[in-house]
């Protein structure tokens, strides 16, 4: 038992020696060494195959030619010993010869150049006079000896040389010992060359992806006409390198947005320092120049918690605190936070519904909602109106103004970061808002829109799930405008 598993631990051990050098084998030489194996393999048991049954076929020939030389022969074997000797020759064959012996062995007849020994032992006559005997004699002759009649009691022996056979056995074997090794190596090569050129496109690919120095281009990899494996990976590449070039355009876009962003509150935190520490002001004047910089702080701080809200969703990270709360509830602290800041004729108004009861993170919600609501009060007019509705299973945040709404060529990237109504850019806001509100509404497993009011306006809505962190209950949310029927805001 010990040498036993001794012998398995070595044996275990050349194996994986034995894989790990095939590890570090080139995928062509690999498939070019398989092929190679399975064909000798493969013509190896062909080769003996046929072999085996060509020998057969030359040995079922010779034995069908002395059958019938045998039959020719019967009639002259069955005659006297009297008529044997009066006519001792016997007719030749061709490429056979034959004798006619007597029980006690005397040859009686024969063909030429036989001579008058008999080819049978004493023993083989013996089970000649029996039954059928077939007799190999050396390599090269075969007989068949029998008593072609019950009442005849001498010996017909038949034979012929089986140089042809052995010869034609040994043309097949120099044939297939060293053409067959050719052929293996012509098929081992041409396996070579045909798993090179399968390979070929993924080279192609790789020194295509070599070139890439970068993104920014529509430069893509080169995809195999073949509908294989190779040209779906060559399209998953393809799509892959199409979403980095995307992440990759997204991050350029945000840090330039970011960068303009930044820079103007800096630089007028920049000067309103330097003015502030010029010595010839006032102390009226400091504290003006305090409050600026004390506002742009404020500013800079927003825009940094917004631009981490942000960069949070691009990773899929943004947290979310679930809780129970009704919904009108939050709205109504909302419309009271902002009925202090609101311009003559910007109220905001909580309209009545039966309760909704919803499992979301109330800060996150707050936070989309107070944006929704703020961008209609800056940009709209007349009151704005809040509305919550449950349908399916879903729940509907509505924020609706009064007003210009969006432009049409605006409203498509409405909740993209950094994009703005305005052109100029100015110093308004950051653009950051409704992009705000898609992260959030996203973080919960819902979806932001907007479209414009039929009768003037923008509208603005989030549809959530009612539960975020367990359950979520999803279904068809109603069409988009279904709020503006009765009880809209007017």
């Amino acid at each position: 038992m010990a040498l036993a598993r001794r012998v398995l631990a070595v044996l275990g051990s050349l194996f994986s020696a034995v894989g790990g050098r095939i590890d570090r084998v080139p995928i062509r030489l690999k498939l070019a060494l398989t092929f190679a194996g399975m064909m000798i393999v493969l013509f190896g048991v062909l080769s003996l195959l046929l072999y085996i049954q060509f020998a057969a076929g030359l040995d079922a020939g010779i034995k069908s030619s002395l059958e019938t030389r045998a039959a020719d022969l019967s009639a002259v074997a069955s005659e006297s010993d009297k008529t044997l000797y009066a006519h001792p020759q016997l007719p030749e064959g061709s490429g056979g010869f034959a004798q006619i012996v007597n029980p006690q062995g005397r040859v009686l007849a024969s063909t030429p150049d036989l001579g008058d020994r008999s080819l049978l032992s004493a023993s083989e006559l013996a089970r000649a006079a029996q039954g059928r005997v077939d007799v190999n004699q050396g390599e090269r002759v075969q007989l068949l000896a029998y008593r072609p009649q019950r009442a005849a009691t001498n010996v017909l022996v038949v034979g012929v040389s089986t140089a042809e056979r052995d010869s034609a056995l040994a043309s097949l074997q120099r044939l297939l010992f060293i053409g067959g090794p050719i052929a293996l190596l012509i098929a081992c090569f041409a396996g070579y060359v045909v798993a090179a050129r399968a390979l070929g496109p993924v080279e192609t690919m790789r020194r295509r992806a070599a070139r890439l120095c970068g993104f920014g281009s529509d430069e893509r990899l080169p995809v195999p006409p073949a509908r294989d494996e190779i040209h779906r990976l060559g399209e998953t590449l393809n799509e892959m390198l199409a979403r980095l070039e995307d992440v990759v355009e997204r991050g350029r876009a945000f840090v330039a947005g970011a960068s303009h962003e930044l820079r103007t509150p800096l630089t007028i935190l920049q000067l309103e320092l330097d003015e502030a520490l010029s010595g010839d002001r006032s102390d009226e004047e400091l504290r003006d120049a305090i409050g600026s910089a004390r506002e742009e702080v404020r500013r800079l701080t927003s825009l940094a918690e917004d631009l981490l809200v942000i960069a949070q969703s691009d990773h899929q990270r943004l947290p979310i605190i679930s809780e129970r709360f009704e919904v009108h509830r939050a709205m109504r602290v909302i419309a009271e936070r902002y009925s202090h800041v609101g311009q003559a004729g910007h109220t905001v108004n909580v309209e009545p519904e039966n309760e909704v009861f919803i499992e979301a993170d109330v800060a996150r919600l707050d936070q989309a909602l107070s944006n929704m609501v703020h961008n209609a009060l800056r940009f709209g007019e007349g009151p704005v109106g809040m509305r919550a509705t449950k349908r399916d299973g879903l729940v509907e945040l509505h924020v609706l103004d009064r007003g210009p709404g969006f432009s049409p060529e605006f409203l498509p990237h409405a909740f993209e970061r950094f994009s703005r109504a305005d052109p100029a850019r100015s110093r308004g806001g950051t653009g950051l808002g409704l992009a705000i509100v898609r992260a959030i509404a996203e973080a919960h497993g819902g979806r932001a829109e907007a479209e414009n009011r039929a009768g003037g306006g923008a509208h603005v809505w989030l549809t959530l799930p009612v539960v975020v962190d367990g359950t979520r209950l999803s279904g068809p949310a109603e069409p988009a405008g279904a709020v503006d029927g009765a009880g809209a805001i007017p």
